[in-house]
């Protein structure tokens, strides 16, 4: 075999029986083992090599070690011992053999690793961060991020088993397929696990699934009542586009988006419809005892149909009924089509920031008095730099008001909003 590789005249080595031995490749050659066996060690050192190198299936009792930093590398073969890939091009490491023990050491950011459809790896170290691709059918066993992988990108459409996450900004993009089993690690809880979907029953699943840690709401309508328990990312694909939207008949709290369990929901990017669903009540997004951000978000459609004087028609709905610190935040949106609030911030231990919104009432009408932003009951709320209008009931001028602190706490303020009309009674500190 060393001769064969020392021959410029050889393009391909083809094992004719298995052998005892070790090797170093030092010039582009394709070895197909055949079949065979080859007990010892292999090691690819080729720093100059372009195009794609292929190992062909067959077995090597000891290790694969692979230094090819401007070519692709094709890997068929079983490895006994461990497979260290050290450096290939950024196009890809392709993974095609069954229960290898890969070491991923590449120190160039964005590398291909691939894994092949139906293929199992038992094992993936990743030393130094790689953008890895997990097909349909496919399974790593143990995935580990070291601490110096950070930003390491997994595409996952088959199955992680186990996943031990000790860098930063790790990253685990789950298809429609793709399931991720214990997750642990020093990083485990920064550890964003995003899937994609489609429609409500897909958004439903990736709710249930407790490893997804963002999901990415594709164009369309997602009709349903929501309930969000846990911390958690919601992302659509443009207010136009994306719409969570009431169903015909709505159930317990009434809330389209209902948050809870000291959960913290970020939302963005998309619309909350309540669809007029009418009913005593009504709420875009809720928060009990709980926190939320909400960004480039449009809540509308909150009323009864007809529009009536039923007060517990909010948009959006923070409450602090149960001691904590919680929070809400409302920034870059559109808040309109409400029935009684804007948005309504109540409770001792609820902060909230509401910053560069639109926020719209019904205008003048004898029929119910809203109020755009109310901070109330201990909360403490800073109002600032929003388009607020629309707040007037009949011709009483001290009734219905576009910001409203009655009882909130003394710290809360608001500026840059305007003309508007504004009533503070923050007393509780």
């Amino acid at each position: 075999m060393n001769a064969a590789l020392a021959s410029t005249a050889v393009s391909k080595i083809v094992l004719g029986q298995s052998f005892a031995a070790s090797a170093t490749v030092t010039r582009k050659v394709d070895i197909d083992l055949a079949g065979k066996t080859l007990t010892g060690n292999l090691t690819y050192n080729l720093p100059t090599a372009t195009g794609t190198i292929t190992l062909d299936a067959g077995t090597i009792t000891g290790n694969l070690t692979v230094n090819t930093p401007n070519a692709t590398f094709v890997n068929n073969a079983t490895v006994g011992g461990t497979v260290f890939i050290n450096n290939v091009s950024g196009n890809t490491w392709n993974e095609n053999a069954n229960n290898n023990k890969l070491e991923f050491n590449d120190p160039n950011a964005n590398t291909n690793l691939v894994i092949a459809t139906g293929k199992t790896v038992a094992s993936l170290t990743l030393k130094t961060q790689a953008v890895v691709t997990i097909p349909a059918t496919s399974t790593v066993t143990a995935l580990t991020v070291a601490t110096t992988a950070t930003g390491a990108t997994i595409n996952n459409g088959g199955t992680v088993t186990t996943l031990t996450s000790n860098a930063t900004d790790t990253t685990i993009n789950n298809g429609q397929s793709g399931t991720v089993g214990t997750v642990n690690g020093s990083q485990a809880q920064n550890t964003e696990v995003v899937v994609n979907v489609n429609n409500a029953n897909e958004l439903v699943v990736a709710l249930a699934n407790t490893k997804n840690t963002k999901i990415n709401l594709a164009t369309g309508d997602y009709l349903g009542q929501f309930v969000i328990d846990r911390n958690l990312t919601l992302s659509g694909n443009g207010q136009a586009n994306t719409t969570i939207s009431a169903p015909a008949e709505l159930t317990g709290t009434r809330a389209v988006l209902l948050v809870t369990n000291g959960a913290n929901l970020s939302l963005n990017n998309l619309t909350v419809d309540g669809e007029n669903r009418g009913g005593d009540s009504l709420y875009g997004v809720k928060l009990e005892n709980a926190s939320g951000s909400l960004d480039h978000v449009t809540v509308t459609g909150i009323t009864a149909t007809p529009f009536n004087g039923a007060q517990e028609f909010r948009a959006i709905d923070a409450r602090a009924e149960v001691a904590g610190n919680y929070s809400l935040s409302v920034t870059n949106s559109i808040v309109n089509d409400y029935q009684k609030s804007g948005v309504y911030v109540s409770g001792l231990g609820m902060t909230a920031v509401i910053n560069s919104n639109q926020i719209t009432g019904k205008g003048q009408t004898e029929v119910i008095a809203q109020n755009g932003v109310t901070i109330m009951n201990g909360a403490k709320g800073t109002v600032t730099n929003n388009t607020i209008s629309g707040h007037v009931y009949g011709n009483d001028t001290s009734a219905s008001y576009d910001v409203l602190f009655y009882d909130a706490n003394v710290t809360s303020t608001q500026s840059g909003n305007g003309e508007i009309s504004f009533y503070d009674t923050s007393i509780v500190e």
